[in-house]
């Protein structure tokens, strides 16, 4: 497992992930991206230019099957890449995205996922859209996943 830490290593290793779409499709991206990237040591805010980039670069009908897929990875930095496309994806999806987000933090077996989805929806989220998320956090204050409630507090 390899160390990652500058941008233009991170930005090399994403555009190979994105070569592979002409010949292999979105399934093809997805298991070039785990292995290229997911599967090594990543700084955070790389991690998030991946998914800002891998937002900006599929399709808006792709999103949520890649998330769903990185998802399914259950890595680290999976976590992050999702949680910044669920973030761009709120100025037109936000109901959409908030379930997505509930959902990806109800199904956590650990602590640090609703640290990290959480701190990038939630505390968005609120900066931008405080009215609507603080409906949502009354809703889900009481919610029966403690995961959930956590990422809350993560906001």
């Amino acid at each position: 497992m390899k160390t990652i830490t500058k941008k233009s290593v991170v930005k090399e290793e994403l555009e190979e992930c994105f070569l592979v779409i002409d010949t292999s499709g979105l399934e093809g991206f997805i298991a070039e991206f785990k292995a290229r990237v997911l599967d090594h040591k990543v700084k955070f805010p790389l991690l998030e230019y991946c998914g800002e980039v891998t937002y900006d670069r599929l399709p808006e009908d792709e999103h949520l099957y890649f998330c769903d897929s990185i998802e399914a990875f259950k890595t680290e930095g999976g976590n992050v890449v999702l949680g910044m496309i669920l973030q761009q994806r709120l100025s037109s999806h936000y109901q959409e995205s908030i379930g997505k987000t509930v959902e990806y933090i109800s199904r956590a077996n650990e602590w640090y996922v609703s640290d990290i989805i959480g701190e990038r929806i939630w505390g968005w989220a609120l900066l931008n859209y405080p009215e609507k998320t603080l409906e949502v956090y009354r809703e889900l204050i009481d919610h029966k996943n403690k995961w959930v409630v956590r990422s809350l507090g993560a906001g």
